[in-house]
This record gives structure tokens, C-alpha cells and sequence, in this order.
């Protein structure tokens, strides 16, 4: 014989309005997925803000819920490119993590915080997150992380520029790092060269067409074009001065001999 399904009419008052606000939050939560997912950001936004009031109440007794809503609010604030939001949620976030690592977004989740950091010149933060004993260094998303952060620091810029994300949901902050490592080639590009043509910059700042390198060059005021629009030259005399032309070499080096000297009466 089937199992005799529990009469709801039966059951106490208070176990009924548990149940019914259980089978809602479900149903707002599974309407909250759906508009992240299809881009319908506003209506994400107010499926969230009900979420997270019925949360404070229910949070103790709804823990999969709790990790899911965060972790699709994580989502969300990439999705609509906020920063604050994101750092927010992701902090809302880890404490689940640390009860449950078994969650199919934590690696992308993680990865997408790794690339914020590096994005963010966090990197001290960036390393004390790897140290973390549970983190699957081989995900794909954290791996792509770490590769990034390990090219920047030896300069591997082309590698860098050429990385192929590893899903959608990275496209926004490495963007922004896109920029920042544009703007650091462009700036000893022009330390280093008088001029370029518009074709060589193309394939130094590694841009698929002329009009996103034209917006580049829009950027700056000591980018000038000339020869019918091929050239780019540098101008010299509005040219910012190199952070190294800005370190007192002499004074260093010469405060530096003193210490020493010092040092050696001293011993």
C-alpha cells in the first residue's frame, strides 16, 4: 500500500504556517533564480530583499536556502556590476562555506573573489584566501585566478590578455583588469618609444579592432595622431615623469653608504 500522505488539516496551527512559509519562500526563491539568470535585475532585487527579511526569521532552520540566496546575490551584484554589493554578499556567504564545501558554485564563487582581489591590488588578501586548507586549487575557476595573478607579477602582460575566461561570470572584473593592464603597457610604451604606428600599438595593447584602440588613444593627452591618422607620437613636453625618474636615487644611495658607515664604526 502507498505511504498515507499527512493530512494538512490535522496538523497543528503552528506546523501548518511553518510548512506554507516554507513551500512560499520556495517558490520566491526558485522566481529570484530565474530573474538572475535572465537578466531581469530589478525583479532579482526585490525577490532578494524578501528573501533576506523571511531569512533573519526562518535562518536557523532554513541553512540551504540561506547559502543558496546568498550565493545567487554574489551573482546577482556581478551581474550589475556592484563592487560594495559584491564584497557584501561574499561575506554573508563564507560562513556557509565553512560549514558545507560541498556547494556546485563555491569554485566559481571563489574564483570570481580571487580575481576581484587581484583586480583590487589585494594581494595579500588574494594570498591569505589561498591558504585556506579546503580550496580545490585544480577548479578551473580558481586555477584561472591563480594563473592570472601569477603572469602579472612577472610580467607575462600578452598572457594576460589573451586568458580565455573560464565562465560569464568573469567577464566583468576582468575587464577591469583589462584596463589596468592597457593603461600599464601604454604607459612604458610611451616611456620607451617616441612614436608608433596605429598597427603596432594595435598588437602591443592587443585590441581586435581600430575603433577600441581609437578609444584607447582618446584617453590620453600626449597621444597625438598624425601621418594621415597611422601614427601615433608621444608628446614629450606633456609626457607625466616616470615613478622612477620621481625616486631620489642619489639621496638614497647616499643616505644608504652613510648608514653603513655607521654601522661599521658601530660594530
Amino acid at each position: 500500500d502507498a505511504p498515507l500522505e499527512p493530512r494538512v488539516d490535522l496538523l497543528p496551527r503552528r506546523l501548518k504556517k511553518t510548512m506554507s512559509k516554507k513551500k512560499t519562500l520556495a517558490e520566491v526563491y526558485a522566481r529570484f533564480e530565474r530573474s538572475v539568470a535572465g537578466g531581469q535585475h530589478a525583479e532579482a532585487q526585490g525577490c532578494l530583499a524578501e528573501l533576506k527579511v523571511a531569512l533573519l526569521e526562518e535562518e536557523e532552520e532554513l541553512p540551504e536556502l540561506g547559502r543558496k540566496t546568498m550565493e545567487q546575490a554574489v551573482l546577482l551584484a556581478v551581474a550589475t556590476h556592484d563592487s560594495a554589493a559584491f564584497q557584501r554578499h561574499l561575506a554573508q556567504l563564507k560562513p556557509y562555506y565553512a560549514v558545507d564545501a560541498s556547494s556546485p558554485l563555491r569554485p566559481t564563487l571563489l574564483g570570481l573573489e580571487l580575481l576581484f582581489l587581484i583586480v583590487e591590488n589585494r594581494l595579500a588578501d588574494f594570498h591569505m584566501e589561498l591558504e585556506d586548507e579546503n580550496l580545490d586549487r585544480s577548479a578551473p575557476e580558481l586555477a584561472f585566478a591563480i594563473t592570472i595573478e601569477q603572469n602579472l607579477m612577472v610580467g607575462s602582460y600578452d598572457q594576460v590578455l589573451r586568458a580565455t575566461v573560464p565562465s560569464p561570470h568573469f567577464a566583468f572584473f576582468m575587464s577591469r583588469l583589462l584596463d589596468t593592464v592597457r593603461d600599464t603597457i601604454a604607459e612604458c610604451a610611451e616611456a620607451a618609444y617616441a612614436s608608433l604606428t596605429v598597427d603596432a600599438a594595435k598588437d602591443l595593447l592587443m585590441f581586435d579592432n581600430l575603433h577600441d584602440l581609437q578609444a584607447f588613444i582618446a584617453k590620453f593627452d600626449t597621444w597625438k595622431l598624425q601621418g594621415g591618422g597611422n601614427t601615433i607620437v608621444f608628446d614629450a613636453q606633456q609626457k607625466k615623469p616616470l615613478k622612477s625618474d620621481m625616486i631620489p636615487a642619489v639621496k638614497l644611495i647616499t643616505e644608504n653608504l652613510a648608514y653603513a658607515t655607521e654601522l661599521e664604526r658601530i660594530v
